[in-house]
């Protein structure tokens, strides 16, 4: 099932498959979506092609230029989006997403790490990745999730958290009752 289908999964499957799902859906896609909150506490928005690790520690190499790699170390906090096209998707309103809470690292230039991932990265995305590696505003920073949210349509969203091998998840979530 591609990341734009017309489907509607989480209907009726047990919560292990919407885990399976939600890892799937995110592996589906070349760059995510990032949200971090500047020194001034503003939203700072921005997005950055990503790999991930069998950990599921998301990885980007991103520039020390764009305003959202200052908020990402600052705050050493992020939130991941990835999304259907909205081209794609039956409602507007209804976009089918997964929302990561991540904590932050840069990852140090003579780590084997670093090295591992800047070769999967030129793997998925080419020579651009051996140009930019040398640039010294470039760095790589790894993104561990540490709760999120997996909504594929209304009424069916879903909490995910990271477990050694893959996702757990539990819902479907409910709205928060008025206590007035």
């Amino acid at each position: 099932m591609s990341a734009d289908s017309e489907s509607a999964p989480g209907q009726g499957q047990d919560l292990a498959a919407v885990a399976k799902e939600a890892g799937e859906f995110a592996d589906r896609f070349n760059s995510v979506l990032l949200g971090a909150v500047g020194n001034d506490g503003y939203p700072v928005m921005g997005y950055a092609p990503c790999v991930r690790d069998d950990q599921r520690h998301y990885f980007l190499l991103v520039s020390d230029l764009a305003a959202h790699t200052a908020a990402l170390l600052q705050q050493q906090q992020a939130e991941l989006l990835w999304i259907e096209e909205e081209v794609k998707a039956r409602n507007p309103f209804a976009r089918r997403r997964l929302t990561m809470r991540c904590k932050v690292a840069a990852v140090n230039r003579s780590s084997g790490l670093y090295e591992q991932r800047l070769i999967q990265l030129q793997q998925r995305f080419g020579e651009t990745v051996a140009v930019l590696r040398g640039l010294a505003d470039f760095r790589l920073l790894q993104l561990t999730p540490v709760a999120g949210r997996y909504v594929v349509g209304f009424g069916r969203a879903y909490a995910i958290a990271p477990q050694q091998g893959g996702w757990l998840a539990s819902g479907p979530l409910r709205p928060a009752t008025d206590p007035d």
